[in-house]
């Protein structure tokens, strides 16, 4: 058993290292949507604000380990993702973004930036956690039959739940991902609403057919 010591620097790690993670994402994103359109404008050097993930971080491993005292089931990889992109959303590290009117940013900033980037990055975090080892990849995936989604190659395991919550995403205009970040932004929220939303999604995405891009 680990002592104390060893113990606390262990965590350490595992927060600088999850923290790095989430500060690279969140760099390329930026980067991506700034590709995609020219108005789309922030600082790189002071665009996002590392201490603030670092808290994001922290705080979502801490109510983590509280869960785990608490209920005694064990983490899982949505709880995680859905714990970090809580935290996110809330302490606000992407510090400025705006989206250029006439050549200027009078009166163009995104407010809501941070809550718009939380699903797209979650979805990001699970591509990247569960292609990058076996351990973390959900049992639905795992006992899925539907070859579309399981097939080696051309199709990697969890491919059916990139496509289908990138749908959900982009559906009716936007109209869910809209109301998702305006819940987060504006109403009492809490984790479980992220961890309920990627279970959902994790459970759907072998079905072959039903529902295909989540109505």
């Amino acid at each position: 058993m680990p002592s104390s010591e060893e113990a606390v620097e262990k965590r350490r790690q595992e927060i600088i290292a999850v923290s790095a993670i989430l500060h690279h994402e969140v760099s390329l994103m930026l980067k991506s949507a700034r590709d995609y359109s020219s108005r789309f404008a922030y600082d790189e050097d002071d665009a996002v604000s590392m201490p603030r993930i670092t808290d994001a971080v922290k705080y979502a491993l801490r109510d983590l380990d509280r869960l785990d005292d608490e209920q005694a089931k064990g983490s899982s990889l949505t709880k995680f993702l859905g714990y970090i992109g809580f935290w996110f959303a809330k302490l606000k590290p992407i510090m400025r973004v705006d989206v250029l009117r006439d050549g200027t940013v009078e009166d163009s900033e995104i407010l809501n930036i941070n809550e718009q980037f939380v699903f797209p990055l979650l979805r990001r975090l699970m591509i990247r956690m569960t292609r990058e080892g076996d351990t973390d990849i959900p049992k639905t995936w795992l006992n899925c039959t539907n070859v579309k989604c399981t097939k080696d190659g051309t199709f990697k395991k969890g491919s059916c739940f990139q496509e289908k919550f990138l749908h959900y995403l982009r559906a009716n205009d936007e109209r869910h991902h809209k109301y998702l970040y305006y819940t987060l932004r504006y109403r009492d929220a809490a984790p479980y609403m992220l961890v309920a939303l990627l279970d959902q999604a994790i459970y759907f995405s072998c079905e072959a057919l039903v529902p295909a891009l989540y109505g």
